[in-house]
């Protein structure tokens, strides 16, 4: 499920919330393909590089960039 929050969306699966806000709608939906793991390491890299709160927000283009850094992590192994 994908419900609206102030400052962008956030996703929940099995009753259970997920980690990470996401900016889009569709950021949020393609945000279902990735562990929950994946997803707090993903939002904690934002937290770490973002001071506005309101703006700690994950991307459909950093969700791209993280699934093909993983793709090569997993081709090198």
């Amino acid at each position: 499920m994908i419900s609206k929050v102030d400052n962008g969306f956030v996703i929940s699966s099995g009753g259970l919330w997920l980690p990470g806000c996401y900016d889009s709608e569709r950021a949020a939906k393609y945000a279902f393909k990735f562990s929950e793991e994946d997803l707090q390491a993903l939002q904690n890299e934002v937290n770490a590089k973002e001071p506005d709160f309101e703006k700690r927000v994950i991307t459909f283009e950093m969700l791209q960039a993280f699934a093909k850094q993983k793709e090569g992590k997993n081709e090198r192994e």
